[in-house]
């Protein structure tokens, strides 16, 4: 059967044998290479061609309703069934205008939402360019970026950024935030300070953690275009602690001042400031807060800046929450190796164009640090690399509480130990239960 979506597309000429009821599939010795290059999967439980009847239906289709099909926006096609019988539904009904708001409910995760909302604000924006605009953002924010000169500058480059990187940085920070949340049971924030937040990504992960009870939200940033889109998007998503976010043009450096609050982010923005800069956000960041979160890249360089904004923080009084199970030096030896974690992220359509991926998702890797006033709870481990599972037993690669760098050697002979080993993933609290609600 077709797919509801796509539109037809010829079948490339690959030798062919008979199937079942009327179907031809691309014999089994046929080049392998070829089947890549048609973009068809090695398996004869697909239907590739339908039966005869159907392909004289499909060759009588005048072309001058492919035509008038392909030219409607968001129209789609069903190709003709195994009987044989032909059907276009796209012609005899006009598409639905293409909003924020489709396929958004109540009950929808908030990532979904989120993913929704950004294909939406896609619209118009010719692919080609889209990944022209990120590659060249991309450029821009690997190199070296004055304070007083926001990368985002138009609405162009605003989309097709937040269409590329929000997601990630959405995943990242909300797990970042649920291990805070763990080590801080029963702690919500009434209020929550975005530095730098663009588009809003971090207010969408605080809306997640705390979807029971959101906190009242505040984005300061630089660029007036990312502002502009990210109140659009968060109009769009239909959560109310997002709608009610407020939107504050501000210069992220040395000059900043933030209201008190309970809750700061800063995710993303630190490699764009000066180490003045740095310093001042991250000092003013903990006179203003109750709690901060930081986080940066999952690169040794990402990992500097967040031993520096942890050291700070320590001094100022705030307690590590996670990922560290403590608030003593790291035990890391600078420039030998640096502490960092995973997110798995959907991949979009325009994820694969600019990365040339055929795969439907990527890992986001990011270190980070929370700290808090809040009586905390930590884990007493975490598991610091992916765990290495081989026959009969698993290795954990963990940072501990009083023994520092450790690795636990799982067997089948922990029972039930084991099981939890086998489950545990880059990033959770060990033993399980552990900085857990």
């Amino acid at each position: 059967m077709g797919v509801r979506g796509r539109a037809w597309r010829p079948v490339p000429r690959l030798p062919l044998s008979p199937g079942p009821r009327g179907a031809t599939f691309p014999k089994p010795g046929s080049s392998l290479y070829a089947w890549r290059r048609a973009g068809i999967p090695r398996t004869r439980s697909r239907v590739l061609r339908t039966s005869a009847a159907g392909r004289t239906a499909q060759a009588a289709r005048p072309a001058s309703e492919e035509t008038a099909r392909s030219a409607v926006p968001g129209s789609w096609a069903c190709p003709a069934s195994e009987e044989g019988v032909g059907t276009a539904r796209a012609a005899a009904r006009p598409p639905a205008p293409r909003t924020y708001t489709r396929s958004v409910s109540a009950t929808t995760p908030t990532a979904d939402i989120l993913r929704a909302v950004l294909a939406a604000s896609l619209d118009g924006l010719p692919p080609r360019q889209a990944a022209q605009a990120v590659e060249r953002l991309i450029a821009n924010y690997r190199g070296q970026t004055p304070t007083a000169a926001p990368i985002l500058r138009d609405r162009g480059d605003v989309v097709a950024y937040a269409a590329y990187r929000m997601p990630a940085t959405f995943e990242a920070v909300r797990s970042a935030l649920a291990a805070l949340r763990a080590a801080v049971p029963g702690w919500v924030p009434g209020t929550h300070t975005d530095l730098g937040g663009g588009t809003g990504a971090a207010s969408w992960a605080v809306a997640d953690v705390w979807d029971e009870a959101a906190p009242s939200t505040t984005v300061l940033d630089w660029a007036e275009a990312a502002i502009a889109l990210g109140r659009e998007l968060a109009a769009a998503s239909q959560v109310p602690s997002l709608r009610d976010t407020h939107w504050q043009r501000s210069r992220i450096s040395s000059t900043l001042r933030i209201e008190s609050t309970d809750l700061v982010t800063v995710s993303y923005v630190l490699n764009e400031l000066t180490a003045a800069d740095r310093a001042a956000v991250v000092a003013e960041s903990a006179r203003a807060a109750r709690t901060v979160v930081v986080v940066e890249p999952g690169t040794p360089d990402g990992y500097a800046r967040i031993i520096e904004a942890r050291d700070a923080l320590i001094a100022a009084g705030l307690h590590i929450a996670a990922p560290c199970p403590h608030s003593a030096s790291c035990p890391i030896e600078r420039g030998s190796d640096w502490c960092h974690f995973a997110a798995r992220v959907s991949r979009s359509s325009l994820h694969r164009q600019v990365k040339g991926g055929s795969l439907p998702y990527e890992d986001e890797k990011f270190s980070y640090v929370a700290a808090t006033r809040v009586p905390v709870e930590p884990a007493t481990a975490r598991v610091v690399r992916k765990p290495q599972i081989r026959k009969g037993l698993v290795l954990l690669d963990l940072c501990t509480k009083d023994e520092g760098l450790r690795r636990d050697t799982v067997t089948k002979r922990h029972g039930a130990l084991y099981k939890e080993a086998r489950d545990a993933e880059w990033g959770d609290a060990w033993p399980p239960g552990q900085g857990q609600e």
